[in-house]
């Protein structure tokens, strides 16, 4: 789905590329929240 909808195949590599070393960092504090689900942003938020 990403291919069809994507601007910019260039920018969606790179941040895929960004979030590989994010996690093979590791860090301890570390939380990613998909920007498109408002209920797993409330919960990171503290809010739900």
């Amino acid at each position: 789905m990403e291919r069809v909808i994507a601007y910019d195949w260039q920018k969606v590599e790179a941040n895929h590329a960004r979030l590989r070393e994010l996690r093979a960092a590791a860090e301890p504090d570390l939380l990613l929240v998909n920007a498109h689900d408002p209920q797993l942003l409330d919960r990171a938020l503290g809010r739900g």
